[in-house]
């Protein structure tokens, strides 16, 4: 029997909307690419850290590199690649001195940045797979930790929910099953150091503190119970591709959720409209409007486009 990928992206999406995992995840389809693509300030960060942490290199060389790059690619969209990139270098040079400050750092060793790592799930037939922005050892006690960096509006509210947010226990669970398999870095898990920076330029009117660290830890126990929680969800996903296969309706299998939170999904357009329900020609629609793609690519990809 042929192993199944999970990954958080797809687990978060099936829980957030199964209409939406069925065009991403089934169908794999998303929209089609227009214009210039200009990287926006999340990902300019993201990508800056990465060079920092995974190639020793000052984060705003990768990102003036990239701004003059896309400038040449792209003449008529230089204004907003500028806009983008200032907001970037001095949010990345302000997050260069806080380190010096703080010693944030000082009792780390990162050791890898942006690395996919896959563990089986006991003897599921599922595999977990992630892709990690930074994996560190505590030099105080040999303990493995991850970095996840945000780019946030404020240092608060991500803390509220970060101890039970299942990026950050799937992502706990990856490194304890990994250390588990593979004994070669660090002699336990330690938790996650939620990384945040936030979105704003440091001027004489904006007031500080601009960067945060928050540790999130989770007992043996709470990861022995979210690995039960993903392994539900994966059976729930399973059954539905089964079903679709099999010729089920998705109106019966992948019935569509809808909130607030709706209006920020990479889906909004063809799920907001009402058009998979009203008689549209949504498939005409989506043949227009929407390419296929490989949802697992961005694992593959250090070029990773989505905004953090």
């Amino acid at each position: 029997m042929m192993s199944t990928i999970l990954t958080n992206s797809e687990l978060a999406l099936w829980q957030h909307c199964k209409r939406c995992w069925y065009i991403g995840y089934y169908r794999e389809l998303r929209r089609r690419r227009a214009g210039s693509p200009v990287l926006r300030v999340g990902t300019l960060v993201h990508r800056g850290l990465q060079a920092y942490y995974r190639e020793k290199l000052h984060p705003l060389e990768y990102v003036q590199a990239k701004a003059f790059k896309l400038a040449d690619e792209y003449p008529e969209a230089v204004d907003e690649i500028a806009k983008e990139a200032e907001l970037a270098s001095i949010m990345l040079s302000g997050y260069l001195q806080w380190l010096e400050e703080t010693g944030a750092d000082a009792d780390l060793e990162v050791y890898a940045a942006e690395q996919k790592i896959e563990v089986p799930l006991g003897k599921s037939g599922f595999i977990l797979r992630g892709k990690l922005d930074a994996r560190a050892v505590r030099h105080s006690n040999g303990a493995r930790v991850f970095i996840e960096h945000k780019t946030v509006s404020n240092l608060v509210d991500l803390i509220k929910t970060a101890q039970t947010n299942p990026q950050f226990l799937t992502y706990e669970l990856l490194e304890l099953l990994d250390l588990q398999k593979s004994q070669s870095v660090g002699d336990r898990v330690d938790g996650t150091l939620l990384n945040m920076l936030r979105r704003v330029k440091r001027t004489a009117a904006a007031k500080p503190p601009f960067y945060a660290r928050h540790e999130i830890h989770h007992n043996l126990e709470e990861l022995r119970n979210h690995q039960r929680h993903v392994l539900s969800i994966a059976r729930e996903i399973e059954a539905a591709r089964d079903a679709l296969d099999a010729g089920e309706s998705h109106h019966v299998v992948c019935p569509p959720h809808s909130d607030r939170a709706c209006t920020w999904c990479n889906y909004s357009d063809v799920c907001l409209s009402g058009m998979f329900d009203d008689g549209s020609d949504v498939e005409g629609y989506l043949a227009a409007m929407y390419e296929p793609y490989d949802p697992m690519e961005r694992y593959d990809d250090d070029e990773e486009g989505e905004e953090r």
